[in-house]
């Protein structure tokens, strides 16, 4: 039964990837809010789903686990490739996220895909309490590296190991943590809130914790 179910999933899949492949040049994109989002290479749909992909702790109980959420699963497409990956989640609150963008940037030396989703304002809350998230997602594996309360822009442009040519301002919310290369580890991705490490005003005093200073130049010639 559980084997039909994802046979039909596929198939619906595909034909939803074939149906949303639109001809978009390079920097557009296009949004069905409550179905899926795209640009010129990729493509990201929400479908439901059972939660079967999903772990949970030893301690809770897997039945009571499945029958008490619903959850979600993106399906990720490289339109050029064909690659096509799914990410399951828990909808919390039953709500549909509905695509708000999808944007591609360069971090860790990677591609990476952010998809920028919005929920319904909760029954008890005004518009700043529309819950905003964005999922982070390599581009050429699609492998889940992250998700966070906010927009695509409310991530810094660039990573922590840059070296900025001229003394730089960077008020972002999430700042962006590339590990050095090891034996192991050919790529990690990280987040810093610094909401969280410093509270609303995390540049400080004159903005200095946001200021990223340039090389100075040593020594005379």
């Amino acid at each position: 039964m559980r084997s039909r179910f994802f046979l039909t999933i596929a198939i619906l899949v595909a034909a939803v990837s074939q149906s949303f492949g639109h001809d978009l040049r390079r920097g557009d994109s296009f949004i069905d809010p409550s179905d899926h989002v795209e640009n010129s290479q990729y493509v990201v749909a929400f479908e439901y789903s059972d939660g079967t992909s999903i772990k949970t702790a030893p301690w809770i109980d897997r039945e009571d686990f499945l029958n008490e959420a619903e959850f979600g699963t993106f399906w990720l497409s490289n339109k050029v490739s064909g690659v096509r990956v799914s990410y399951e989640f828990i909808l919390d609150g039953g709500k549909i996220p509905r695509f708000r963008g999808i944007e591609t940037e360069d971090y860790c030396d990677i591609e990476v895909l952010l998809v920028f989703v919005q929920r319904d304002t909760p029954r008890y809350g005004g518009s700043l309490s529309r819950w905003l998230t964005t999922y982070v997602f390599r581009a050429d594996t699609f492998e889940f590296l992250a998700e966070y309360d906010g927009t695509p822009y409310e991530i810094t442009r660039f990573d922590s190991r840059v070296v900025p040519e001229v003394d730089s301002t960077m008020r972002e919310r999430y700042l962006v943590s590339c590990f050095p290369v090891g034996r192991g580890r050919p790529f990690d991705f990280g987040l810093i809130d610094r909401r969280k490490l410093y509270g609303p005003d995390w540049c400080g005093p004159h903005s200095e914790r946001c200021e990223i200073k340039a090389p100075t130049a040593s020594g005379g010639g």
